[in-house]
């Protein structure tokens, strides 16, 4: 008896799937009409959700809302209208892209200090001083940005300092910001062709300058925020009052929580990165986590994994907690720079940070996996990190935040997006764009792999001539690899 892999059970079928990669999947589709039935109404999501690739992440500009017809390998209860082949196909292509530094930069050209900017799928924010500007419906085309609708207003009398984009009911969309001036203020994300005047809430308590501020996707009436003045402060949004105020006597600078009842907070001192329990009697200190630097001023929750926290330190490396163990588990760094870290971002795929210096910002791969066992450095051949100047500048990038395939930072001359999807306009056979330089410039400018610490052959650290060799590439955007010793594994 001759037993085919059409006489097995579907069920069977189903469960191989997850196992198989892209080229299997696509061998398997054009296998016969049957297996690609199969391929397509349950292997492309298999793929998908193996991988961790979200549609509402990956379809960034576009989605699929035509419904399938009913499958014989569904149960007829639930019909997925999402076009899952499409989703693989584009979120295939966006990684290839990162792994060949294969992008196109657009820049909003503004003068401002320190910037802070957000981003969601819909709508950019980013602070201009004392304003706040909006982009509603933006995108990237070619090495141009788009946006359908601008708004600019006056948010706060002094500087903004913070902003964080929130999502309400309905799909309402709001926004809060902080400020110098020590009010924090919610607004409503402005409708097309109008500014708001007047913001829907404003907390008054802080006794100065308001640093940082962040509330939790699943607590949304929960606002933590840090001052100047030394203190924590928990706000219950739906009442406008200050339930909880905790005085920590520390230089403060960013506060994000990491679950709904858990918040971290970066500071400067022997403490620099603390975690509080949020308890209904108010915040409780838990543990003191093992930094090992003066200072964190950048913190992303839910780094790579959802029980990580990565941490951007003063001493130019960015620090992967596992929230569960309380110990290091990863350290991203640039051999060649050890600038401090301003901002750090991260998604499940890569990690970036925005440094202290000529508009650099760091960017790792995150999925690594050693074969040689925790604490050991990875192979010769693994090149995981590389840095991009965001243009000749030599201020800090102040903030950067990243999505499946974009990635803004903010500069004090002016707001670039790294865009790596295929709305970008690149065709992944023909790509070879690297940034604003041609490509004879930007492989002479390209930087070779040195030992570890041998900074003196960093084009930021040889002198002056090495910029006044950069200067030619003013307003272009050159990269360089890191060596092999960038990234290691465990403490």
């Amino acid at each position: 008896m001759t037993l085919s892999l059409l006489s097995l059970p579907w069920d069977l079928l189903r469960s191989i799937l997850p196992h198989l990669t892209l080229t299997d999947l696509h061998a398997l589709l054009l296998t016969n009409t049957t297996l690609h039935e199969l391929v397509q109404r349950e292997g492309w999501r298999s793929l998908c959700r193996t991988q961790g690739w979200d549609p509402e992440q990956v379809l960034v500009d576009t989605r699929h809302s035509t419904p399938p017809s009913p499958s014989p390998f569904s149960d007829g209860n639930d019909i997925n209208t999402t076009d899952w082949a499409r989703v693989a196909r584009m979120a295939h292509n966006v990684q290839c892209r990162w792994t060949k530094r294969q992008f196109t930069i657009a820049s909003i050209q503004r003068h401002f200090f320190m910037p802070t900017v957000r981003f969601n799928r819909r709508v950019l924010a980013f602070t201009v001083g004392h304003k706040l500007d909006i982009y509603h419906d933006w995108s990237v085309t070619g090495k141009r940005f788009h946006a359908q609708h601008h708004v600019e207003f006056d948010a706060h009398d002094g500087d903004v300092t913070d902003v964080l984009l929130t999502q309400g009911d309905m799909g309402h969309q709001s926004i809060w910001t902080c400020s110098i001036d020590s009010l924090i203020k919610r607004w409503d994300i402005p409708t097309p062709g109008s500014a708001p005047t007047q913001p829907t809430q404003t907390l008054q308590g802080h006794l100065s300058a308001v640093h940082s501020i962040h509330a939790h996707s699943a607590n949304p009436t929960t606002l933590a925020s840090l001052g100047n003045d030394e203190t924590l402060r928990l706000w219950d949004t739906a009442t406008a009052t200050a339930q909880y105020t905790l005085p920590l006597s520390r230089r403060l600078w960013v506060a994000r929580f990491t679950t709904a009842t858990q918040l971290a907070i970066g500071a400067r001192g022997v403490s620099a990165l603390s975690l509080y329990a949020v308890l209904p009697t108010g915040p409780e200190h838990v543990v003191d986590l093992p930094v090992g630097a003066f200072a964190v001023y950048g913190l992303h929750p839910h780094a790579v994994t959802d029980h990580t926290l990565a941490a951007g330190c003063y001493d130019g490396i960015v620090r992967l907690f596992d929230l569960r163990t309380h110990r290091v588990v990863s350290t991203f760094q640039d051999p060649y720079d050890d600038s401090p870290v301003y901002d750090v971002t991260a998604d499940h795929f890569h990690v970036a940070a925005g440094t202290a210096n000529h508009g650099i910002v760091r960017v790792w791969d995150a999925r690594y996996a050693p074969t040689v066992g925790m604490g050991a450095m990875k192979r010769g051949d693994v090149h995981d990190g590389w840095s991009v100047y965001l243009g000749e500048v030599r201020s800090p990038v102040y903030s950067v935040q990243m999505d499946f395939g974009r990635l803004v930072g903010a500069t004090s001359s002016e707001t670039s997006v790294l865009d790596f999807t295929a709305a970008a306009g690149i065709e992944p056979a023909k790509a070879r764009f690297r940034g604003r330089g041609d490509q004879a410039e930007l492989e002479r400018s390209r930087i070779s792999v040195h030992v570890r610490n041998q900074r003196q052959h960093h084009p930021v650290n040889r002198g002056r001539s090495t910029r006044q060799q950069l200067s030619r590439l003013s307003g272009k955007r050159i990269f360089y690899s890191h060596s092999d010793f960038s990234t290691y594994i465990g403490e």
